[in-house]
């Protein structure tokens, strides 16, 4: 549903969601997480993968999945996809 907060604490999560504003974050080791709704926001450990959608409106133009690295992409933080890059929130 529209801006569900999720939440995973245990290792390779699968956690996904679709609404509007959903906003995710997992605390385990491994995780792969896909919010694809409009205005969404991930955070995830070094070594997860997210995957973020970006609209134009009601029109997706962007969907992007990077691997959390630490560096270009820091652990516990969250992101939202704008202009096609990830972005801190």
């Amino acid at each position: 549903g529209d801006s569900a907060p999720i939440g995973s604490s245990g290792d390779s999560a699968k956690i996904g969601s679709s609404g509007y504003s959903a906003k995710i974050d997992s605390e385990g080791s491994g995780a792969v997480i896909a919010a694809i709704g409009p205005q969404a926001r991930i955070k995830a450990l070094k070594g997860s993968w997210i995957t973020l959608a970006e609209y134009n409106g009601k029109d997706c133009i962007c969907v992007k999945s990077a691997q959390i690295d630490g560096v270009e992409l820091k652990e516990n933080v969250y992101y939202k996809l704008e202009n096609k890059q990830f972005v801190e929130c």
